[in-house]
Formats: C-alpha cells, structure tokens, sequence
C-alpha cells in the first residue's frame, strides 16, 4: 500500500512538471509568433516573413520569395518555412494539451495556482539564463541553434549575400530581445497572480 502511494505521488510530480515545462514552452512559442506578427520591417524582411508564414496574395496563390537569392538561400528558406510549419504544429498540440489541463484542473485551485506559479518561476529563470547566456556570446548561441535545427549546414552564407544583407545579425538580437522580454514579462505576471491569489485565499480563511 505505501508502494502504490508513493508510485502514485511520484507519477503525479512527474506530470506536474511536464506539464509546466509545456505551458513554459507553448509561452515561449507564443511570443515568438506575437514578435514575428507585429514586429516591424523593411520591404525585403516583409517578403520573407510573409513567405516563411505562407501568407497569401490577393489571388489566393502563395507569396513567393522575391529578390535575386542563391539557390542555396532559396534552400535554406524553404529549410526555415518547414522549421516555421513545425513550430505551428506544435504551437497547436500546446493550444490542445492546455486546455485540456484547464478542463481537468479548474475546479482544483490549489494545484491551478501551485502550477502557475511554477510556470512563472520556470519560465522566467530560463528566459533569464538565456539572455545572460546571450549577452556573453550572442553569436555563439545563435550558431548553436542553427547547428541543431539546421545538421545539414546550408545556413551559413558570405556577409555581402542577399540573406545577410537582408537579415544581419541585429535583426536577429533584435527580435530576440522583444521575444525574450515578452516571455519574461509573462513569468512575472504568473507569479505575481499566483502570489495575489494565494494572499486573496489566505484573507478570506482569516
């Protein structure tokens, strides 16, 4: 008997943090996907974006990239668009899998405010970490990332390139740092309505 409770606790922590590293994660995509909506952009940087989004011309066919890229950037972009499509899929699978959580913990308030409060604590000092990680060596982190989502290595292009031109290195720490500083912002107010509840509660046992 105390086997299974403690099998049962240890099952139940194992999916409360799983299920805070994916509310944590569906953050992060979201205000990846918020920055790329709103940001601003010059008339080349629009056409790409627009392109990476599969948004649609007025004729309803696909935008298509223009400017005179390389064969390899036309093929490291279509690399991107899928990267992009995946990022959409799993943005969705979140979208399911939370409220699914919502469905099944809004009448448990304890366990609803523990876990956002850990959301906020995960979400925040991971953001954290990679920004000071960032500030050390941006360009490190940025051929990392790179590196692992795209082994086959067609990402790397000369500085005078229709790619880099279009998209230098601070277009990326750029969009980054509005990413990062919504997701953190985010943490933050996890945390604060968790601790404002958990006050309202304590007053009202008063």
């Amino acid at each position: 008997m105390e086997y299974m409770r403690g099998k049962r606790a240890i099952l139940k922590q194992a999916k409360s943090i799983l299920l805070i590293i994916l509310f944590s994660f569906f953050i992060v995509l979201f205000s990846f996907k918020t920055t790329v909506s709103f940001a601003k952009y010059t008339p080349q940087q629009q056409n790409a974006v627009d392109f990476l989004l599969e948004k649609k011309q007025p004729n309803d066919r696909p935008i298509e990239l223009g400017g005179e890229y390389t064969l390899a950037e036309h093929a490291h972009m279509n690399d991107v668009q899928r990267l992009f499509k995946r990022g959409n899929a799993l943005f969705l699978m979140l979208i399911g899998v939370m409220t699914f959580f919502l469905s099944v913990y809004h009448e448990k308030k304890a366990e609803m405010q523990k876990m956002i409060l850990w959301s906020g604590v995960v979400l925040a000092g991971s953001v954290l970490l990679l920004s000071i990680i960032g500030l050390v060596s941006f360009t490190s982190v940025f051929n990392l990332f790179h590196a692992i989502f795209f082994p086959q290595g067609n990402w790397q292009f000369p500085v005078d390139s229709l790619l880099i031109q279009t998209f230098p290195l601070s277009f990326f720490t750029r969009m980054s740092f509005f990413i990062f500083l919504q997701a953190f912002s985010w943490g933050i107010l996890f945390i604060l309505l968790a601790l404002y509840v958990s006050h309202a509660d304590s007053k009202k046992h008063v």
